[in-house]
């Protein structure tokens, strides 16, 4: 009899859960067909127009899908997703610390990274913030610049040894970045710009593709089907040997933290070592799993928006010589004629060269997209109420070229970042680190690298791009990169005007 009571209270539970699923389902699905947005098919949404759309027209898409509305919704195969795109409701979303739950783009990126910072939520997402934000301290910052600067000058050598020949930046300034947060935040010389640990390098880059191949491909995107393509396949196997990669370092770093206690005050900490002294500090409460979590995250993250950034900067750069002619006599007032490495004071100099870096991350932000899951209710600004179970996006790509924003919006202006011109712009008008309680933690990091990199190639180098704007096609990718290779002419400044 018991057992039989038992039996019923399951079955009865079990009914009721899924009438409360059903029953949440129909409500969002009411409040969809009264949500302002392009009407498609029913259920199925703009799923037929994704599928019919290249990579590389995906922003053109999400541009029609969200065009003259500040937001826009729409079921896709069932799923619910709503666009942002006025600076206010982008607000209310990015700056509550309610929703704070990546959307489920994120998924695929949670087989690799696990549940590091960009991929946590919860309490687990706060406590590890908490724990993460003291690395970022200005003076462990400070102490990065000699490894950015030395990376940064290898890299204008092999540029400027092209001498007046296009070349292809990205593998370069790839290398570069890569070098740079594995020495800065790992404490390790990968040295990938002398042709070492390429295959680290190549298995970042089609890990990202493949997981882009993912989202963009519906049927890709069942899980149960993807884990028997060999798409799932060959990402699996990429990210199993990215794994060991980063677990080997840890491993290494942690063998020779306990030899020369480097941890003593006085000694360059790097990020790893912050980690592997916590992990010592708080046994069982921060573990080796842990670390390993957030060196996969910080390597990925750490190299790859920075290294599109420069990529882009460089390129624009090469377009607009009245610019760069700027940019290099602000340095000339810095430096003057001398060789030296860039300082702390040297940086908080470089006004203008700051206004170009921000306005190349408005033209083109790292990361194209932002998701959010929303586990309860959002009201926005005008009292639009976007229902639990949506997935937000946010296109900081969108938000920065749109013209009520910016005037001349496709148009490269670094003068829109004088103090006088951004201090009435909406703080959420300009967001390519994102915004609220998960912003960028590493993004003091990444305009100081940014900063030494084109100072210190620019001290060096005369640009020409050979790639124009026009023939640019974009992939929104995890990160935003162009389908095509950019090509500059990197000129050595000593040889400018020589016979």
């Amino acid at each position: 009899m018991l057992m039989q009571i038992l039996l019923l209270s399951a079955v009865v539970a079990v009914i009721l859960a899924n009438i409360s699923h059903i029953y949440r389902y129909i409500r969002l699905c009411i409040i969809y067909c009264r949500l302002p947005g392009p009407r498609y098919f029913p259920i199925i949404g703009s799923a037929i127009a994704m599928a019919r759309q290249k990579e590389n027209q995906l922003l053109e898409l999400f541009a029609e899908f969200s065009e003259g509305r500040r937001s826009s919704s729409n079921l896709v195969f069932g799923r619910p997703y709503t666009v942002l795109r006025h600076p206010p409701d982008i607000e209310v979303s990015t700056s509550s610390r309610e929703h704070i739950t990546k959307g489920v783009e994120y998924d695929t990126l949670m087989r690799w990274l696990k549940e590091g910072l960009l991929t946590s939520r919860g309490i687990k997402w706060h406590a590890r913030r908490k724990i993460l934000t003291p690395t970022f301290h200005f003076k462990i910052l400070e102490d990065c610049l000699p490894v950015m600067y030395e990376n940064s000058v290898k890299l204008a050598n092999k540029l400027s040894s092209f001498n007046d020949l296009p070349v292809d930046i990205n593998e370069f300034i790839t290398l570069c970045s890569l070098d740079i947060i594995c020495e800065a935040a790992l404490g390790i010389k990968l040295n990938s710009q002398d042709n070492q640990s390429l295959q680290y390098v190549h298995d970042i880059k089609r890990v990202c593709n493949l997981m882009a191949k993912k989202e963009v491909t519906f049927y890709l995107r069942n899980d149960f089907i993807f884990n028997f393509t060999p798409t799932g396949r060959e990402l699996f196997q990429l990210i199993s040997r990215l794994q060991r990669f980063t677990e080997q370092v840890i491993l290494e770093r942690k063998q020779l933290f306990k030899q020369s206690d480097i941890s003593q005050e006085g000694k360059r900490m790097a990020f790893l070592d912050c980690l592997l002294y916590t992990e010592m500090k708080n046994p069982g409460t921060f573990t080796m799993s842990d670390i390993q979590e957030e060196v996969d995250t910080f390597t990925f993250e750490g190299h790859d928006t920075t290294s599109t950034a420069l990529v882009f900067c460089l390129m624009l750069l090469g377009l607009h010589p009245q610019v760069q002619e700027k940019a290099v006599n602000e340095l000339k007032e810095i430096f003057g004629d001398s060789e030296r490495s860039v300082t702390t004071a040297d940086l908080q100099r470089m006004k203008y060269l700051e206004m170009i870096i921000k306005e190349t991350l408005r033209l083109f932000p790292s990361v194209p997209l932002m998701t959010r899951h929303l586990d309860k209710d959002l009201i926005l600004e005008d009292e639009t109420l976007i229902p639990a179970g949506t997935n937000l996006l946010v296109l900081p790509y969108l938000v920065h070229r749109d013209p009520i924003l910016y005037d001349k919006p496709n148009h490269f202006i670094p003068e829109r970042f004088t103090p006088e011109n951004s201090k009435s712009r909406h703080p959420f008008a300009y967001i390519p680190f994102s915004a609220g309680p998960r912003n960028c933690i590493g993004q003091k990091f990444a305009m100081m690298e940014m900063k030494v990199v084109v100072s210190t190639i620019l001290r060096q180098c005369h640009l020409e791009s050979v790639t124009k704007m026009e023939s640019l096609k974009l992939l929104p990718l995890v990160i935003l990169r162009p389908e095509d290779p950019i090509l500059v002419k990197c000129t050595r400044r000593d040889t400018l005007g020589s016979s």
